[in-house]
């Protein structure tokens, strides 16, 4: 079973190996970057909402400390 081949067939063989390896590491390239856009997507969701949970707390205690001071400036009157 341990055929000669070509020249040509040979070529063409290493040729397509290397288009093989080229096609696999381009592959796990587009894997690590979309990965690292995957990170970066949870991370900003999770940030924003963080940003939006303070946000709130923050007009929730502004809106509950102008109640405060309106009732503390009626009692004065």
């Amino acid at each position: 079973m341990n055929e000669k081949h070509s020249k040509a067939r040979q070529t063409a063989e290493k040729a397509f190996s290397r288009t093989r390896v080229e096609t696999a590491s381009r592959e796990r390239a587009f894997q690590e970057v979309d990965t690292i856009d995957l990170a970066r997507q949870v991370k900003t969701s999770r940030l924003r909402a963080a940003r939006l949970a303070r946000e709130a707390l923050e007009t929730a205690r502004a809106e509950g400390e102008g109640s405060v001071r309106g009732a503390q400036g009626c009692k004065t009157l």
